[in-house]
């Protein structure tokens, strides 16, 4: 099954190409987008977004993460959206970074709620506990509810290749 793309009124989120490593790297590689995630090391060093990228198809096609570039048209990439699922516990997680010159535009609210509409939303449920909010400057968490951040799937969605 292919990678999805998901439009908003302002963003595509789309598959990240090979092409797209080195804004990846310059956005993700500031040490203040860094902090405010769990898994984007710092430094972010060369080679370590071209593994990234390449991640994903497997990732996908094994039905575990669905990770996007989220685009603006005259920006380009300005941040990253992605969907892990636990198939064990059966519960799924949305993380994001955006770029710090991007920061306070609303595109990590924007990305998540597309998200969610194309296909997520009707297979989480609140995992009691878990929701935490880690954007370091905003809270998504509160916009887009707890739940978004981190859930539970309960059935599988055939349109977006979520297995259990």
């Amino acid at each position: 099954m292919s990678i999805p793309t998901i439009h908003t009124q302002r963003l595509a989120l789309r598959p990240f190409e090979v092409s797209d490593a080195q804004v990846v790297q310059s956005l993700a590689g500031i040490g203040d987008v860094a902090l405010t995630t769990q898994n984007i090391p710092h430094p972010y060093e060369d080679g370590m977004a071209e593994a990234w990228i390449a991640s994903h198809r497997p990732d996908w096609d094994e039905g575990k993460l669905l990770t996007l570039a989220i685009t603006e048209d005259s920006e380009g990439v300005v941040g990253a959206m992605g969907i892990r699922i636990n198939s064990v516990q059966r519960c799924g997680e949305i993380g994001y970074w955006v770029g710090l010159p991007f920061w306070n535009r609303g595109y990590a609210t924007e990305s998540a709620r597309a998200f969610l509409e194309f296909g997520f939303k009707p297979v989480l449920r609140p995992c009691p506990g878990e929701a935490r909010n880690e954007d370091g400057g905003g809270s998504e968490a509160a916009r887009i509810g707890t739940w978004a951040v981190r859930g539970r799937s309960d059935v599988r969605d055939p349109e977006v290749g979520v297995s259990h």
